[in-house]
This record gives structure tokens, C-alpha cells and sequence, in this order.
């Protein structure tokens, strides 16, 4: 019965994750997603994001630094990062159940620094 009920929930927690990235992680006229959007928005509520810029050849990502340059912060299609030169912290879809919990969680990061 566990191995069913495991079985019932990872289906449960892929179709909440398809459900909450639907139409969000691609890419718009722009070459931005509305999750990269919506995520540097959520970002520039608790940091200033103005030195921001867009980079990348096949995919467009977010980029821009943070606590005075100290970490940068990326934002790409499906995920983020915030790094320096001894700490990385990524951030995945499949790593979290909603893209909403992914965005909450970066936002947490980038304001523990």
C-alpha cells in the first residue's frame, strides 16, 4: 500500500508542477519567459535589480549582481542561480512542486545574503 500511495503522490506533485509552469517557461517575443518576468519582478520588490541586463545566445537569462556585487543572480527560463566565488546556490523546476514555491524560495535566498 506505501508503494501505491508514493506512486499517487509523485503523479499528484508532476501534474501540480506541468500545471503551474504551463505557458511559463517559454520564451516570448521579447526572447524573455514570463517566469523570468515575473521572478525579476518579485526580486526588484526586495532589492535594487536596476543594473539588471539580459545575456545569452540560445537562451536569453537575467543577470545582475547583488549586495554590492559581492553575488549575481541569474534568472533563466525554468530556474535561477545566485553564486560567487565560494557559494552557489541553483534553482531548479523539477527541484520544486510549483513554479510560485521555486520563485518563494529565490526570493528567500537573495534576501538571506
Amino acid at each position: 500500500m506505501g508503494l501505491i500511495n508514493w506512486w499517487k503522490e509523485q503523479r499528484k506533485w508532476r501534474q501540480d508542477n506541468n500545471t503551474s509552469w504551463e505557458g511559463m517557461d517559454s520564451p516570448e517575443e521579447s526572447g524573455l519567459t514570463q517566469f523570468q518576468m515575473k521572478c525579476l519582478k518579485e526580486l526588484s520588490d526586495i532589492v535594487d535589480t536596476t543594473e539588471s541586463r539580459i545575456e545569452g545566445l540560445k537562451e536569453k537569462f537575467i543577470t545582475g549582481p547583488l549586495k554590492g556585487g559581492e553575488f549575481t543572480y541569474f534568472i533563466y527560463e525554468d530556474g535561477a542561480e545566485i553564486s560567487s566565488s565560494n557559494i552557489e546556490i541553483r534553482l531548479e523546476r523539477w527541484d520544486f512542486r510549483t513554479m510560485e514555491d521555486l520563485i518563494k524560495e529565490f526570493i528567500v535566498k537573495a534576501s538571506e545574503i
